[in-house]
C-alpha cells in the first residue's frame, strides 16, 4: 500500500490537498491513504475570513473535494468546535475525510494503525493497551502521535540544536514512549516539536528474532504544512508499506545497516521527568504496565512487556489463537474466554487427520485471497471457504501439521480486529468414555459396551474381556447391534455368547457417522451457511429448511454434541443468553403476515429439543418457535395431550438447575421443553426421559406446534421448504430484528 503522511495542517487544507492531488496523479501515485498528525482544525486565533479558515470551509462545505481517503486524529479545540461543530470518532468531517478519534488501535484498510492525540484521556490509552498487550499481538504498521516519544531523539543533540532544541533526550512524552514500546510500530510519525527529524531505525528486540515476533521501527517527525521547501520544514512523507501480517518472515525481521538499539530501553534506569505524564499515569491505564524500582516509576521495557504478556496468557489459558485478543473475557478487543477454551480442550481431542481451521469474527466480506496469503507461509493452503455475507471462514491445509503450525503461531494477525482461530469443530471428537456394562451369568446384559444389564443379574463377572466381546453368559448382547441399523458411535455393541435380539457374537460395531457428513457442523461441505443468522462463541442461530412460521429459528451448538444436556457450564450460559434475548424479541413482534405467523403483538417462545437416536450424525439442535400470546396458555396441554398415548410424561426441571445438571448420561434419550408457564406467563422447563429402548416419533414436537399454529400441512418440513430467495429474505429480516437483542454487542 502507498501511504502519505502530513504534519499539522492547522486548517491549511488548500496547501495540503493541492500537493497531495499532484502526487496522487503522478508516477509516484496513486496513494491509498493520507494520514495527518497533530492539529487539523484552524487555530483559535485565526481571524474570520483568514486563509486557513477559508480553505478549511471550502472542503467542509463541499466546494472542494478531498482527493485521497484522509484520516486525522486531533479533534477540534473548544473554540473550533463552537465554530465548526463537533465531530464524533469514526465519523466523516466531509466526504473522504475521517476523524479517527483521540486515541485507539484499529484497522485502516489492511493496516494496523495506532494513534494518540494531545487531547487523549486514560480511556483512550486503554483502547490501545488492551488489544496490544497480549502475546497474540504482532505489532502496529503505523503509529501517529502529536508528541514525540520521550528519549526518541537521544544522541541527536547536534542536529536538533540547529533548530533551537537542547537536551534532546528529554523532549517528548513518556506516555508516547511507553506506547511505542507496546505497539512496536514499523513507522512512528509525530508532529511536535514542529520540525522534520528522521532518526535511524531502532530495534524492538534485544537479539534478532528467529520467529515472527519483532521488527524495527522507523521514527519520523514532520513539520507543519506550509509553503516552505526547506529540508528542516518537510511536512509530507510518502511510504510504500505492505501490511504486517502479509510480509514474509525474512522481510519482516530484516535489519538495515544503520539500525540502533531502542532509545527507550536504554534509559531503563533513568528517572522520569514527571510533569503531565506522571500525573496522568498515576492510577491510570499505563500504571499496571510500568514497573516500580526504588519508589520511582520505571520505564516500560520490551522485556517487562513480554513478562506481562506471559502472565496474561497463563491466566487466560486460551486453546485457540485470539487475534487482537486479551484477558478481558469479552469479544473483539480484549476477546478471550479462557475458562470456556480450557473446558473444550479437556473435552475434545482433535482428529489427527484434521487439516481445517475455523476463523471466526472476521469482517464481513473479508477476501479469501487475503486469508490464503496471510496463512500460506505456514504450509500449503488447499482450500479457503468464506461464506458470502458471513463473518467466519474455513481454511484447509495440505497436512495436519501445517494447520497446527498456523494455529500455534503466536503473534500472527491477519489484519482484522476481534478474530479467533481454532480447529474446525466438526473435526473434533468427543472424549465421552464408552459405556461399560458387563452382563452377569444368566442375565440379559449387553456385554462390554452394552446398553443394559439383566434386572436379575447374578454376581459380577471377573475382569471384563477385551473391548468388543460380550460377557460370557450375557444373553441379549447386541440389542442395538449392527443388524438393527442403530448407530452408537461411542459404544461397543458386540453381543456375547447366548444370543439376544441380534444373537451370537454379533459382528464388528457399525462405523460411527463422521461429523464431516453432518448438516450442522459449520466446517463441512453439507453445512448451508447461507441460513445463518448469527454465530456466537459456542452456539449459532440459523433458519430451518422448512420453517413453521417466519420467526422459526434453530439454536445449534458449534461443537458436535448429541444433546444440550452435554453442554459445558459456559456453553449453557450462552444458551440461556440466546433464549432470554429471543423471548424479548418475540414479545415485541407485531402481527404476522402469513398463516401461522403469529396473530398479534406479544408472542411467546416455545423451545423443544429431542435427543433421540437417528441414523445420521447426531448433532443436536433446539427448535424455537413463537406462538401468539392468546395461545400460550395452551402449549403445555397440547404437548401432554399429544404425548400421553406415546408414554410421554414430563417432569419439571427445578428452578436454579440447568438441563446439563439433571444427571442425563450421554446416551440417554429425552425430550426437553421451554414453554410458557401457567396461564401463559413465565417459563416452564420440562423434561421427559425415554426408557431404555424407548421410541418416539421424530416429529413429536413439530406435530404439536403445527396443530397449535393452525398449519397442519407443515408437519413435514419438506412440504414447506422455502426457495433460495425466500430463505435469503427470511435470514436478512431475522438478522435485522436480532440486532437489537444481540447480547454479544455489549460484551
Amino acid at each position: 500500500m502507498k501511504v502519505l503522511v502530513a504534519g499539522e495542517t492547522k486548517g491549511r487544507l488548500d496547501l495540503l490537498f493541492n500537493r497531495v492531488a499532484t502526487l496522487h496523479a503522478s508516477k509516484a501515485g496513486p496513494f491509498d491513504a493520507l494520514f495527518i498528525t497533530g492539529e487539523f482544525f484552524p487555530p483559535a486565533d485565526e481571524p474570520e475570513g483568514g486563509v486557513a479558515s477559508t480553505a478549511f470551509e471550502d472542503y467542509l462545505m463541499g466546494v472542494k473535494e478531498v482527493p485521497v481517503p484522509t484520516y486525522f486524529m486531533e479533534g477540534p479545540s473548544t473554540s473550533a468546535e463552537a465554530k465548526y461543530g463537533s465531530v464524533l470518532p469514526g465519523s466523516e468531517l466531509c466526504p473522504n475525510c475521517k476523524y479517527l478519534g483521540p486515541g485507539g488501535l484499529e484497522l485502516v484498510g489492511k493496516l494496523t494503525v495506532g494513534y494518540l492525540s494531545q487531547r487523549h484521556t486514560d480511556k483512550d490509552i486503554a483502547k490501545i493497551l488492551e488489544p496490544a498487550s497480549t502475546s497474540t499481538f504482532l505489532g502496529a504498521d503505523l503509529f501517529f502521535t502529536t508528541d514525540w516519544g520521550q528519549h526518541v531523539a537521544a544522541g541527536h543533540d547536534s542536529y536538533l540544536s540547529e533548530s533551537g532544541i537542547s537536551n534532546a533526550a528529554d523532549v517528548g512524552s513518556s506516555t508516547v514512549a511507553d506506547l511505542a514500546v507496546v505497539l512496536r510500530p514499523r513507522y512512528h510519525f509525530a508532529a511536535r516539536p514542529s520540525l522534520f527529524f528522521q532518526r535511524p531505525p531502532y530495534k524492538n528486540h534485544a537479539t534478532k528474532p528467529k520467529t515472527k515476533l519483532s521488527h524495527v521501527t522507523r521514527f519520523v517527525s514532520l513539520a507543519p504544512v506550509s509553503e516552505s521547501k526547506e529540508k528542516s520544514k518537510k511536512w509530507l512523507h510518502a511510504i510504500s508499506i505492505e501490511p504486517l501480517p502479509y510480509m514474509t518472515l525474512e522481510a519482516l525481521v530484516e535489519e538495515p545497516v544503520d539500525v540502533t538499539e531502542s532509545p527507550y530501553s536504554v534509559f531503563k534506569d533513568a528517572k522520569r521527568s514527571g510533569g503531565e505524564v506522571g500525573r496522568q499515569e498515576e492510577g491510570g491505564a499505563l500504571k499496571k504496565l510500568r514497573g516500580e524500582a526504588g519508589g520511582e516509576v520505571g520505564v516500560l521495557t520490551y522485556e517487562s512487556m513480554q513478562q506481562i504478556q506471559r502472565e496474561e496468557e497463563s491466566k487466560r489459558g486460551d486453546s485457540g489463537i485470539f487475534f487482537w485478543g486479551g484477558g478481558k473475557g469479552g469479544r473483539g478487543v480484549g476477546g478471550g474466554r479462557g475458562q470456556h477454551q480450557q473446558h473444550q480442550q479437556q473435552q475434545q481431542e482433535v482428529d489427527p487427520n484434521c487439516t481445517t481451521l475455523h476463523i471466526a469474527k472476521l469482517p464481513v466480506g473479508f477476501p479469501a485471497e487475503d486469508l490464503q496469503r496471510g496463512l500460506s507461509h505456514y504450509g500449503t493452503v488447499t482450500r479457503v471457504k468464506v461464506p458470502e455475507g458471513k463473518d467466519f471462514a474455513f481454511v484447509s491445509f495440505g497436512t495436519h501439521e501445517e494447520a497446527k503450525k498456523a494455529l500455534e503461531s503466536r503473534g500472527i494477525t491477519l489484519g482484522f480486529q476481534g478474530a479467533k482461530m481454532s480447529w474446525s469443530k466438526s473435526s473434533s471428537r468427543s472424549m465421552v468414555p464408552p459405556v461399560i456394562g458387563n452382563g452377569g451369568p444368566g442375565g440379559g446384559g449387553m456385554g462390554r459396551g452394552g446398553m443394559r444389564g439383566s434386572m436379575m443379574a447374578g454376581p459380577p463377572l471377573p475382569p471384563s474381556p477385551p473391548l468388543g466381546m460380550g460377557g460370557m453368559g450375557g444373553g441379549g448382547g447386541g440389542h442395538y447391534g449392527p443388524a438393527s441399523g442403530m448407530v452408537y458411535p461411542q459404544m461397543m455393541n458386540m453381543g456375547g455368547p447366548g444370543g439376544g435380539m441380534v444373537g451370537g457374537r454379533g459382528g464388528p460395531p457399525p462405523p460411527p457417522q463422521s461429523p464431516i457428513e453432518c448438516w450442522f457442523c459449520l466446517g463441512t461441505e453439507k453445512a448451508e451457511v447461507e441460513l445463518l443468522v448469527t454465530v456466537g462463541e459456542s452456539l449459532y442461530m440459523a433458519v430451518p429448511k422448512g420453517p413453521l412460521c417466519r420467526e422459526h429459528v434453530l439454536l445449534i451448538p458449534i461443537n458436535h454434541v448429541a444433546g444440550l444436556a452435554q453442554l459445558s457450564p459456559v456453553e449453557w450460559e450462552e444458551f440461556e443468553k440466546y433464549t432470554k434475548a429471543l423471548r424479548l424479541m418475540y414479545a415485541e413482534q407485531k402481527e404476522g403476515e402469513e398463516e401461522g405467523d403469529g396473530e398479534e403483538e406479544g408472542q411467546r417462545m416455545v423451545l423443544f429439543e429431542r435427543r433421540l437416536e437417528t441414523r445420521g450424525a447426531r448433532h443436536t439442535h433446539a427448535q424455537i418457535i413463537p406462538v401468539p400470546a392468546a395461545k400460550a396458555a395452551g402449549v403445555r396441554e397440547a404437548f401432554e395431550k399429544r404425548g400421553e398415548p406415546l408414554g410421554v410424561f414430563f417432569e419439571h426441571v427445578p428452578a436454579g438447575k440447568s438441563l446439563p445438571e439433571m444427571g442425563l448420561s450421554p446416551e440417554q434419550q429425552y425430550i426437553y421443553l421451554e414453554i410458557p408457564g401457567l396461564g401463559g406467563k413465565g417459563v416452564a422447563r420440562l423434561l421427559h426421559r425415554l426408557p431404555p429402548g424407548g421410541r418416539l416419533p421424530l416429529t413429536y414436537g413439530r406435530d404439536v406446534l403445527a396443530e397449535l399454529l393452525g398449519v397442519p400441512q407443515k408437519v413435514n418440513w419438506k412440504n414447506c421448504m422455502l426457495g433460495k430467495e425466500a430463505e435469503k429474505e427470511m435470514v436478512e429480516r431475522l438478522k435485522k430484528e436480532w440486532e437489537k437483542w444481540d447480547f454479544s454487542e455489549g460484551e
